[in-house]
C-alpha cells in the first residue's frame, strides 16, 4: 500500500536567512544586502523558458488555477504574498488546503497539481515567475 503524502512534503520554500553572509555561497543561491535591500540569486538546474513580472495588490486574488505539465517557480521581489496552495483530488486521496505567507526574498516552487492562489497582505507586492516551460494557455485550469 503506498504511503499518503501530505501537502507538506510537495512543497518547497526557500526563505531569506536573516543576516546570511554573501560569503557563503551554495547551490541553493546566496543572497546579500545591499542598501538593506535584499539580493537572491538562485541557480536552477534547468534552463528557463518563461519569465514574469507579477505585480499583486491586496484583497486581489491572482491565479486560483493548476497546470497538469508547468513547473512555476515564484520569486517575491517585494512585499507579502499569501499563497493558498490546494492540491487536486487526483493526486491525493481527498483535496488539502495550505496558506503560507511569502516574504521579499523568497522562493516558492508550484508543482503540476497545485492550485494556487496569491494575494498580498502587504499594500503592492512584486514577484518574478519563472518556469522551464513556454507558456501554453491550454495547461490552465482554473476553478
Amino acid at each position: 500500500m503506498q504511503e499518503k503524502l501530505s501537502l507538506d512534503d510537495l512543497i518547497l520554500l526557500t526563505k531569506l536567512p536573516q543576516g546570511f553572509s554573501p560569503d557563503n555561497i551554495n547551490g541553493n543561491g546566496f543572497y546579500k544586502y545591499e542598501n538593506n535591500i535584499p539580493t537572491g540569486c538562485f541557480n536552477f538546474n534547468e534552463s528557463m523558458k518563461f519569465i514574469g513580472l507579477n505585480v499583486y495588490e491586496t484583497g486581489k486574488p491572482r491565479g486560483n488555477h493548476y497546470h497538469f505539465l508547468k513547473v512555476e517557480y515564484t520569486y517575491v521581489l517585494s512585499g507579502a504574498i499569501e499563497a493558498e496552495l490546494t492540491m487536486i483530488e487526483h493526486q491525493l486521496h481527498e483535496p488539502e488546503t495550505k496558506k503560507i505567507t511569502l516574504n521579499a526574498g523568497d522562493l516558492i516552487l508550484f508543482l503540476p497539481g497545485f492550485n494556487h492562489k496569491l494575494t498580498a497582505i502587504s499594500q503592492t507586492a512584486l514577484a518574478f515567475e519563472v518556469c522551464p516551460q513556454r507558456f501554453n494557455p491550454n495547461d490552465t485550469y482554473r476553478l
